[in-house]
């Protein structure tokens, strides 16, 4: 049995991510938060949160990095520098992008050390967290199972299986159901 999480990192501080940062803070957690606008990271240190300088910091910080981008682009521009230090950690896209540019993430990711598990939010900012609200995961399971306790605190978590692209799939086909969007 592996020991529980105890330090995230969430890096892209919109509205989702200031959301999430607040419910891991909620939960107990130690989180770190990192964004390219300092003053959205400032913001966060009223609920806790410790405020890394720069990217490689932030995912030296944390034993799971929450990644919070509006793209894929985003999350390479960011983590790019951190490179080095993505060996043994844990990124957790919750960005949206196409079950393609997932399956290429995840491949990116473990192909710098880390593991990777993708993750479609079915809540808006305002309801994460909520008792509405739910994440589609996909990846290895070994790597959902070691950190799903700490991403509990999001939303109830749906494990789809292996194939990183699938949580995309199923997030994009929920979007696409008229009454849904």
């Amino acid at each position: 049995m592996s020991r529980a999480v105890s330090s995230v990192t969430v890096i892209g501080l919109g509205p989702m991510g200031q959301a999430i940062v607040e419910r891991l803070r909620v939960s107990g957690l130690a989180v770190t938060v990192w964004n390219r606008s300092p003053e959205k990271a400032i913001a966060m240190e009223k609920f806790g949160a410790a405020r890394a300088h720069t990217a490689a910091q932030a995912v030296d910080a944390g034993e799971v990095i929450v990644v919070s981008l509006t793209h894929y682009d985003a999350m390479y521009d960011v983590l790019e520098p951190a490179a080095d230090q993505l060996p043994g950690k844990t990124i957790v896209n919750l960005s949206s992008g196409s079950p393609e540019e997932t399956r290429a993430a995840g491949a990116w990711v473990r192909a710098r050390g880390g593991r990777f598990l993708a993750g479609g939010v079915m809540a808006d900012s305002e309801g994460v967290g909520g008792e509405d609200a739910f994440i589609f995961y996909s990846g290895e399971r070994e790597v959902f199972d070691a950190c799903i306790e700490a991403l509990r605190p999001l939303g109830r978590p749906e494990y789809l299986g292996a194939d990183d692209g699938i949580a995309q799939l199923y997030y994009q086909a929920v979007l696409s159901c008229p009454g849904r969007a």
